[in-house]
């Protein structure tokens, strides 16, 4: 079954290190676990999944971000 709704996220930019995270939980009740290498050629040591102790997912925290994500999703982070 496919569902579709749109749904909003936390983000936020350091621009001083070109980091930024994306909150699936803002505030996971279980904490962060471990965090996660994304296996991609192109992304490789860029981004990082945390997960959390019931193996939830967290968040993404993206590194050389102004590299990975595109420059509306950046500037609607620093609005």
């Amino acid at each position: 079954m496919l569902y579709k709704k749109s749904v909003s996220f936390k983000m936020t930019y350091d621009s001083e290190v070109d980091a930024a995270y994306i909150y699936i939980y803002e505030a996971a009740p279980s904490g962060v676990d471990r965090t996660v290498t994304v296996e991609d050629d192109n992304l490789a040591e860029s981004v990082f999944v945390d997960i959390g102790k019931n193996s939830e997912l967290i968040g993404l925290e993206v590194l050389d971000a102004s590299k990975i994500l595109s420059k509306d999703i950046l500037d609607k982070i620093k609005q």
